[in-house]
């Protein structure tokens, strides 16, 4: 009995080791799953960070064009005045 007490002994060791190699398995899995999902997070924020820019920029160059077409058409107004008026004079 004892040779097969120590036999028992002897798996059960084994197999605590294999639980424990196993545990350590998992959070090694678990902190790349964390680390990627942090990854993705951060290159999804960059994106999103990144298009901001850009429709930031489109929008000022647009506020700029149509500054440009409001400051046109205020002088082109001003001119059609000035000559309607000129020609009253006349």
């Amino acid at each position: 009995m004892t040779h097969q007490g120590a036999v028992l002994q002897g798996y059960n060791n084994e197999l605590v080791k294999h639980i424990e190699d196993l545990y350590m398995q998992r959070e090694e899995v678990s902190k790349q799953i964390r680390e990627a999902e942090e990854e993705k997070t951060a290159l999804t924020y960059e994106k999103i960070l990144e298009s901001s820019r850009m429709l930031l920029n489109v929008l000022k160059a647009e506020t700029g064009n149509l500054d440009k077409t409001i400051m046109l058409n205020r002088n082109v107004t001003g001119d059609i005045q000035t000559l309607g008026l000129q020609q009253t004079q006349h």
